[in-house]
């Protein structure tokens, strides 16, 4: 007896095929950030009070670290269509607060993140004179509550190597920075910014150089 090894082929093709197509549809409606927990060994727990949101919650070098996931709602040609705020968190024992351009302001969105991080957004913040500051930061509005603070922060060559590769360009026109430190908190909105996002699509274990980048901000907060 001789095997029809095309029809074989065939045939493992399309169990293959049937297969990525059922994964994609179990998982389409999962929450994205679930791919990350046996990435940081934490689980993903709901947010109490806000709809369609979940947290991971882990260390990283003693550092608390929160992963969140809120569903917002998108009007578009009178359709609703759901999108995905994606954050990631680190909390340092400060209380200091800079802001690069108009970055928390997108962040807020319907204020859906006050609730899903717990944090209180601080608004009382002075303006700062970018041309006082190295090249990377005169595409931006610089807004910070300590100013001396800020400008030893901002100086650090470690300081703007790593802002220098959180950076991203939103149009032909500028670039926003889609991370924000908020009262000692340093939040990082991967809806603002898709190279960071695709670099998880693509690989989702860089969610721990994303967490290495944050904690390194942090210790230099820590130190001001």
């Amino acid at each position: 007896m001789e095997f029809d090894w095309l029809s074989v082929c065939l045939g493992v093709v399309t169990i293959l095929v049937f297969l990525a197509i059922f994964t994609l549809l179990r998982t389409m409606n999962s929450p994205y950030i679930a791919r990350f927990k046996a990435i940081v060994h934490s689980q993903m727990v709901a947010i109490d009070g806000v709809e369609d949101a979940q947290r991971i919650t882990f260390n990283h070098n003693g550092r608390v670290f929160e992963l969140v996931e809120a569903k917002y709602e998108v009007r578009e040609d009178r359709n609703k269509i759901y999108n995905s705020y994606i954050i990631l968190g680190a909390k340092t024992k400060t209380d200091f607060t800079l802001h690069l351009d108009d970055v928390l302001n997108k962040i807020t969105v319907a204020g859906i993140l006050e609730k899903a991080l717990g944090v209180t957004l601080d608004y009382k913040c002075y303006p700062m004179d970018a041309k006082e500051f190295p090249e990377l930061y005169r595409d931006f509005k610089i807004l910070a509550n300590n100013m001396d603070k800020a400008k030893i922060f901002l100086n650090d060559p470690e300081v703007i190597s790593i802002l220098t590769s959180l950076k991203a360009q939103f149009s032909v026109y500028g670039f926003l920075m889609p991370m924000v430190i908020n009262r000692g908190d340093l939040i990082i909105d991967y809806s603002l910014s898709k190279k960071l996002l695709d670099e998880l699509v693509f690989d989702p274990r860089k969610i721990l150089e994303h967490v290495r980048l944050l904690d390194k901000l942090a210790a230099h907060i820590e130190r001001l």
